[in-house]
């Protein structure tokens, strides 16, 4: 029954989360074998069954690594690319008070590797689903940019922004605007995160990042408003990560008020 399969994909997660925190956090650390199946089951008060889907869950971000004849372990495969995402919801007033750190900012960590980046942009209709996000009549017009990050050749990640219009293309043809860049420039951008998931990514995402079958994706979309002297537009965001080569950590407003 549906009502089962909802209940058992929960408790999945519920797993998953709790075996991912302990080896994202360093209790766990690099080749550290887990417990046998049974104790963990025991332990988190599900299935061995249940509980091997959490594993599988965590072998396809690459955080556990499965070896014949040995018990499952924490993988020590250092990812290529560390991503730690700050959001703030700051006024523009503060931006030159705080070295004008961009109310949503990416951070980079360390990098394993040469970076390249390409950029390609064109107008588009915007998917329907984050056309609800954002508020906006299915079919609008924006224009999709998207980056595609490779490390030593390999593509890791992509981030789409959605943008209007009128912000992205003048009379002399593309301007390179991001969210980032327009609070730089004193706008008030808010934004909120809207949806945080781990998946097996679908063929075109497979294809798009040249992964391997097994290897799960994360997909981080959430929308901003960017407060205009005239207006204030909608523009949105959708990352796209290897879940085995790239590392996401968030740090929240409230998170960092504590």
């Amino acid at each position: 029954m549906a009502a089962d399969r909802l209940a058992e994909a929960k408790k999945t997660k519920r797993v998953a989360d709790k075996l991912r925190e302990l080896i994202l956090s360093g209790e766990w650390e690099d080749r550290h074998p887990l417990p046998s199946e049974r104790d963990l089951a025991a332990e988190h008060g599900v299935s061995v069954t249940t509980l091997r889907r959490a594993v599988d869950v965590l072998v396809g971000e690459g955080l556990i690594e499965k070896g014949q004849g040995r018990p499952s372990r924490v993988s020590n495969r250092e990812p290529a690319y560390r991503l730690v995402i700050k959001l703030h919801q700051t006024q523009a007033d503060n931006l030159t008070d705080r070295v004008a750190e961009p109310p949503l900012s990416f951070v980079r960590g360390q990098t394993a590797g040469t970076e390249r980046r390409e950029w390609s942009q064109a107008a588009v209709a915007v998917p329907r689903r984050f056309a609800a996000l954002l508020g906006l009549e299915p079919g609008a017009r924006m224009v999709e940019r998207v980056m595609k990050l490779a490390i030593d050749g390999e593509p890791i990640l992509t981030s789409t922004s959605y943008l209007p219009v009128d912000l992205a293309v003048d009379d002399e043809g593309w301007q390179d605007v991001e969210v980032g860049q327009l609070a730089l420039l004193g706008h008030t951008v808010t934004s909120e995160v809207l949806e945080e998931q781990s998946k097996m990514p679908t063929p075109a995402e497979r294809t798009t990042l040249g992964m391997p079958k097994g290897v799960s994706v994360k997909i981080i979309s959430y929308p901003c408003q960017v407060l205009l002297p005239d207006r204030t537009v909608a523009v949105g965001v959708i990352v796209l990560a290897r879940g085995d080569r790239v590392r996401l950590q968030w740090y929240r407003p409230q998170a960092e008020m504590g």
